[in-house]
């Protein structure tokens, strides 16, 4: 993730903190990056929209939970997973949707 976005360590930690980078734990307890998240352009940056999209999730739902989400296609998205609805810029569908995932999953 370093070497793709060009950031610091620092500044890759405080773009997990800030919620614009998604983290995942293996079961070794190695941590990785979902790299879906980042621009196609070198140097990669957060997609426009995928802030807000974290956001929505709780801070306890699991970050495996939420790139399997970003990752499968959503009927409400016509199809097409949330990862691309943020590519075509369709931010705020992508956000509402999220936080009504993320409702389901706190019932």
């Amino acid at each position: 993730m370093l070497d793709i976005t060009e950031w610091t360590k620092q500044a890759l930690s405080q773009a997990v903190q800030s919620r614009r980078v998604l983290r995942l734990q293996a079961e070794d307890g190695t941590f990785g990056y979902w790299s879906g998240g980042l621009t196609e352009t070198s140097p990669h940056r957060p997609l426009a929209g995928f802030k807000e999209t974290l956001a929505a999730w709780a801070a306890d739902v699991d970050p495996w939970t939420v790139a399997s989400w970003l990752s499968t296609e959503q009927p409400e998205l016509d199809g097409r997973t949330p990862q691309q609805a943020l590519i075509d810029g369709d931010t705020a569908d992508v956000v509402t949707l999220a936080r009504q995932a993320a409702g389901r999953l706190a019932s």
